[in-house]
């Protein structure tokens, strides 16, 4: 007498990872927008020595408040700018409002962060909402 091989359970496991797969790529193209898109073109990392003139206000505010950054990027899909601080740390500000008034925040930050939690490594700072959300 021969076996047979459990036809179905093998068809129902193939449609269910099918299944699984369709609705999870459905996901992230609906909501690919939360997501912060990098832009890798050179053209828009910008270094202190070279400043592009659309971000020479914010190198120049940064310097001014003491502000030790690394590159100013830009992400493509949304209004977020990128400042990555010389410590490994990230800042993200918004273009849709002023960039020195963001930059003494982001300053006023810092200051109070290395005196109050010296020991603690900061991942980054975000400015794009009313209140700033500091990660450590």
């Amino acid at each position: 007498m021969k076996r047979r091989r459990p036809q179905k359970k093998n068809i129902f496991l193939i449609l269910a990872l099918a299944l699984f797969f369709f609705f999870l790529a459905l996901f992230l193209y609906k909501f690919q927008n939360l997501f912060p898109h990098f832009v890798s073109d050179s053209k828009i990392i910008l270094r202190p020595d070279s400043i592009k003139k659309d971000y020479s206000d914010l190198a120049r505010a940064l310097k001014d408040n003491n502000v030790d950054f690394d590159s100013i990027k830009e992400a493509s899909q949304s209004s977020a700018v990128i400042v990555s601080l010389k410590d490994g740390s990230f800042a993200y500000l918004t273009r849709s409002m002023d960039f020195v008034s963001q930059v003494k925040i982001l300053s006023g930050i810092l200051s109070r962060i290395s005196i109050e939690n010296p020991n603690k490594k900061l991942r980054y700072i975000d400015l794009r909402f009313d209140k700033a959300v500091i990660k450590f």
